[in-house]
């Protein structure tokens, strides 16, 4: 990446923390390679998996949130006062 390419990436982490934070969600944000088999953009595919699994093994524990928003990188929030029907 570039330096102007990482500024991007920065910006839209901190823009999705912001929107968390105004909602009082958690954010996880990764680039980790989950699994080699998964290279590139097809290893969302893997982290989802993962993510999933965590939160159903915390459904089972009784720690889940019960949700999971995934919005990839590039995703630009501008009005963090809309607010999800979760609870519906």
């Amino acid at each position: 990446n570039s330096s102007q390419g990482d500024a991007w990436v920065e910006r839209a982490r901190a823009n999705k923390a912001w929107f968390a934070g105004v909602h009082g969600w958690r954010l996880r944000w990764s680039a980790e390679q989950v699994d080699p088999d998964y290279a590139g953009a097809w290893n969302k595919l893997a982290l989802l998996r993962r993510q999933l699994r965590e939160e159903l093994n915390a459904s089972i524990g009784g720690t889940s949130d019960g949700w999971i928003l995934w919005l990839d990188w590039d995703v630009l929030i501008t009005d963090a006062g809309f607010g999800l029907p979760l609870d519906e």
